[in-house]
């Protein structure tokens, strides 16, 4: 038997074995032929004549009765109650009234749905009008104004004004002024694109573009020229320099950088470096911001303690981490199935496209490691995994290996390091490892992750929000498996090589030579040129390869101890006698004798580039791209070498803009004169 098969663009004759014809193509023609042999709600009679067969098709019967019960078939799911007998008899006559009823109210709302709609929405915005009202008055709520002191802190109703005067903004972009400023920016670009001067003017500007790169170069050098006053600092540009020379010769396809994404993204860490060290309301803003994702992220504790008890944080990987896990999973999977995420992505996409010609997956990742972890940021480009380049899966690894999450900055603050600093060190590392990530492995490939291919992204296949918050602590559960494995296992091979160097060094009589030990000598000359004082560089490498080696939480609590025993030194006036020699250490007890030192290790050990990490970070992306485990084992390594380079840019561009305070003048002054 032939059947002839059409589409669009091509008409072909086909074989076809089977006596059922199947419309292979979405045409509406096609389509009504196959429901002639497809739905059962018609009455086929077939006969037989000989020479083929006719087919005659017929509706069925219908009145009340059928009417009523394929309504009460179109609420009930044929395919969960599969393989069961459907009850017999037409059911209470009252329920069938209300049946009726509730189906004619159906289709009233249904016919009428935009004015439903528009009428649910305006009652919503009327009654939040009034909250917002009752919400500003003293009587009852927090007026908005006057503003008491810190703008982030107690100034709730001031919060609440902002978020609105936000929502506005964004409804009205969306609705009309987007579309309006496009068509004027549209307009301006025809216009001048129109006239032969104009035209003109837009090659000059092609033509000379490096000239604005070399104004804006010339204005970071002016503002550290005429801002930082300290000799010292100065050292740290040699850190700047070296680094990038050595992205350079490290990478592996330098003919393919591009160079002004590079250049930008180190611009953007300087000015939020500026931002951050050197304005107070800009270490205000991101301390409120880390405050709220850390509270936000606190309401897994619930669920933590309900499942394993109030002691659960004593075993703070297999319990505390992993609760934290599945909870983001779970709600940003729900955010995923409302289509939020993708909305946020198409934004942020879009600033740093502009911005540094990056894409809109490996640009979300980075901006979502300065609040959340290295395994639960890919969360939020989860359906974008699988179809990313090498290089954008370079730069989804370096940017957890770089940053710090919002999560675990409060214990780092406990242990004693400074909360500004920490906060400050996440935030200058997202733009970083951007640079890092495009200066070690450029992209050479085209992107399938740019923004018209977000906003296209298929929403998550579940029914409802549930099923997504379900599906979400699933997928997370698995995560946490494989973070757990991994941990295990890397952190066991590493003490193993600890023990085995250890043991031959001990043969020599130098036990304390290790792993960490060598790693701690490989770092000595980063930790001299990120501006770190000579009299400090042997311990301040120990901790760098300590972070590196084991993790960051060992190096920031030794860190912490350092810093709160010199705060102590400080506050009853020894510490100048312990500084010169005249009072001795006890045994065993180890000094940072510069303040910058501290400050600058602070943003060293940011981040989580150690060996543990890794395998965290391989775990991670292997569940949501198995397909790519080879890609990702293949640049691993390449990506750690970057997350560590990113730190030590970090804290070479705050060495170079950091100033003491005022409680320390007096030590810097002797520091000053002692190692000038």
């Amino acid at each position: 038997m032939t059947k002839v098969t059409s589409s669009p663009d091509v008409f072909e004759l086909e074989e076809v074995r089977s006596r059922k014809l199947r419309s292979p193509i979405e045409d509406t023609r096609s389509a009504k032929l196959s429901q002639t042999y497809e739905n059962t709600g018609f009455v086929n009679d077939r006969t037989d004549t000989g020479n083929g067969v006719i087919i005659t098709t017929s509706l069925p019967e219908n009145d009340d009765k059928n009417d009523n019960s394929h309504a009460d078939d179109d609420n009930d799911d044929q395919k969960d109650n599969a393989g069961f007998e459907k009850l017999s008899g037409d059911g209470d006559k009252v329920g069938l009234v209300v049946l009726k009823l509730r189906n004619q109210l159906v289709r009233l709302i249904a016919k009428r749905k935009k004015i439903v709609v528009y009428a649910l929405k305006v009652l919503c915005l009327i009654g939040f009008i009034i909250y917002f009202v009752f919400a500003n008055t003293n009587k009852y709520g927090t007026p908005a104004f006057p503003i008491n002191g810190n703008i982030f802190s107690g100034n709730a109703g001031f919060a609440l004004f902002i978020l609105v005067a936000f929502a506005v903004f964004i409804v009205a972009w969306e609705k009309f002024l987007g579309n309006a400023v496009e068509r004027v920016i549209d307009y301006l670009i025809e216009s001048i694109r129109s006239t032969i001067s104009g035209r003109r003017f837009i090659e000059l500007l092609n033509r000379f573009s490096w000239i604005g790169h070399i104004l804006v170069f010339l204005a970071v050098a002016l503002y550290i020229g005429l801002t930082v006053r300290r000799a010292s600092n100065y050292v740290s540009l040699i850190g700047v320099f070296t680094l990038i020379i050595l992205g350079t010769l490290g990478s592996k396809y330098p003919h393919r950088i591009r160079w002004q994404t590079i250049f930008y993204s180190f611009i953007i860490q300087f000015l939020l470096a500026a931002i951050v060290i050197r304005l107070e309301v800009g270490f205000q803003f991101f301390d409120f911001l880390g405050k709220e994702v850390s509270k936000f992220i606190s309401n897994a504790e619930a669920g933590a303690i309900f499942v394993f008890g109030e002691s659960y944080e004593d075993h703070f990987y297999v319990f505390k981490v992993t609760s934290i896990i599945i909870f983001l999973g779970s709600v940003i999977n729900m955010l995923y199935y409302l289509g939020v995420m993708q909305y946020v992505i198409g934004k942020i996409a879009w600033l740093m496209q502009k911005c540094l010609n990056t894409t809109a997956a490996e640009s979300m990742n980075a901006a979502a490691n300065i609040f959340v972890g290295m395994s639960e940021a890919p969360l939020m480009i989860m359906p974008l995994v699988p179809t990313m380049t090498t290089s954008e899966l370079h730069a989804v690894l370096v940017g957890g290996f770089a940053t710090m999450a919002g999560s675990v900055l409060a214990t780092f603050i406990f242990f004693g390091v400074p909360a500004n600093h920490l906060i400050a060190a996440s935030v200058m590392a997202a733009p970083g490892a951007l640079g890092f990530a495009k200066l070690l492995l450029p992209e050479t490939h085209k992107s399938k992750t740019s923004w018209e291919t977000v906003k296209n992204v298929p929403l998550p296949d579940q029914h409802n929000v549930i099923d997504a918050l379900m599906t979400g602590a699933g997928n997370a559960l698995k995560i946490c498996g494989y973070l757990i494995a991994n941990l295990i296992a890397f952190i066991s091979v590493l003490r193993f090589l600890d023990v085995t160097i250890a043991w031959f060094f001990s043969l020599v009589h130098y036990p304390e030579v290790n792993f960490q030990y060598i790693l701690g000598l490989l770092f000595y000359p980063f930790a001299l040129i990120i501006g770190i004082p000579l009299k400090d560089c042997l311990l301040a490498s120990k901790l760098i390869g300590i972070k590196v080696s084991l993790n960051e939480f060992i190096a920031y609590q030794e860190l912490g101890k350092i810093r709160n025993l010199r705060n102590e030194l400080i506050a009853n006036n020894t510490f100048p006698l312990y500084l010169n020699g005249t009072l001795p250490l006890p045994p065993n007890t180890q000094m940072l004798w510069n303040d910058s030192s501290v400050v600058i290790l602070t943003y060293a050990l940011c981040g989580f580039a150690n060996f543990g990490a890794m395998g965290i970070a391989l775990a991670t992306l292997g569940v949501f791209a198995p397909q790519r485990r080879r890609a990702l084992i293949k640049i691993a390594p390449r990506a750690l070498i970057g997350g560590n380079m990113v730190s030590f840019m970090t804290a070479s561009i705050a060495g170079l803009l950091y100033e003491p305070r005022a409680v320390v003048e007096s030590v810097e002054k002797l520091n000053t004169t002692l190692f000038s």
